[in-house]
């Protein structure tokens, strides 16, 4: 027998007319076809809070198990990323360095201190096109 097959019994409750009321406001945003459905939906979710108070103990350490795990989770997956990141990055500095030989400290400042203000311009996030316009500005300041 499942649960709508099984037997209904009556019982009288004496609620207050503010009760009623309550009830009658909420039963559209629920999925209870009658008042009595709502009550019962009502006492069984009361119920259940009581008992999560009773057993609230069991419930917050595997809570907090399960948060850990998944924060633990999340550092790796960034540490993995950013690691990746760092080498692609590296490529890039390797490849630059490389071709940067034949300009002078000042020049290679000059590029380092419009990479960091470009990032902060940007929010952090540069776009191709936003980095070679960027160069181009810089190109003609240090052709004047």
């Amino acid at each position: 027998m499942n649960k709508k097959q099984k037997q209904k019994e009556g019982h009288y409750f004496y609620l207050s007319d503010k009760t009623n009321t309550l009830i009658d406001s909420h039963l559209a945003q629920t999925s209870a076809k009658s008042r009595s459905e709502f009550v019962c939906d009502a006492i069984e979710h009361y119920c259940c809070e009581l008992d999560s108070e009773n057993h609230r103990n069991v419930i917050t350490i595997e809570t907090s198990r399960v948060v850990r795990d998944n924060i633990r989770n999340l550092e790796n997956h960034l540490a993995h990323i950013l690691f990746k990141i760092a080498g692609e990055q590296a490529t890039i500095n390797l490849i630059l360095a490389d071709r940067l030989l034949d300009m002078n400290d000042p020049e290679i400042g000059a590029y380092h201190n419009a990479g960091y203000d470009l990032v902060r311009s940007q929010n952090g996030f540069v776009s191709f096109e936003n980095a070679i316009e960027n160069a181009r500005e810089l190109s003609e300041k240090n052709d004047d």
